[in-house]
């Protein structure tokens, strides 16, 4: 997956802006409990990192995305 960490910063006089597209490792799992045939309770979660930095030096962040959620079938 591709991703673009930013970064600005600002001190009131002057501003900087950086940013920088990557390609980080992406994964998932994800996780249900059939309460009825047609009722399920699921719970998700995604996991990536994200690379940010100004002039050159670029540090790595982890994204966790988590969802809990209901599904009905019809």
């Amino acid at each position: 997956m591709q991703s673009r960490g930013k970064l600005s910063t600002s001190d009131g006089v002057s501003s900087t802006y950086s940013a920088k597209n990557s390609i980080q490792p992406y994964g998932g799992i994800s996780v249900a409990y059939h309460v009825t045939p047609m009722l399920s309770i699921t719970a998700k979660g995604n996991f990536s990192r994200v690379k940010y930095g100004v002039d050159g030096e670029y540090d790595t962040a982890t994204v966790q995305l988590w969802s809990v959620g209901v599904s009905v079938q019809f």
